[in-house]
């Protein structure tokens, strides 16, 4: 069974909603992604949007972020890459 890789970017500011990678089965695609997620409880971050892009592996060659619940939680996705075969 063939493998999908997809990327998607997320845009909001304040506390990033961490079970949000649990709800979309989704990781940091890079390192300065991860930290920018564990940096936004702090001040600056409070006010400054910033812009993390995750990745997520699926078996099947269609799949979408949740974009309205990520919307609940204040951050919207601003892009979704076509996905590529791993």
């Amino acid at each position: 069974m063939a493998n999908y890789l997809y990327h998607f970017t997320v845009e909001g500011k304040g506390y990033f909603p961490l079970d949000m990678l649990r709800y979309d089965e989704c990781y940091p695609a890079k390192s300065v992604d991860a930290t920018t997620i564990m940096e936004c409880g702090m001040p600056k971050y409070l006010t400054d949007r910033v812009r993390i892009v995750l990745t997520h592996k699926h078996s099947r060659s269609h799949w979408e972020p949740t974009t309205a619940r990520w919307k609940s939680f204040g951050w919207d996705v601003v892009e979704v890459l076509t996905p590529f075969k791993i």
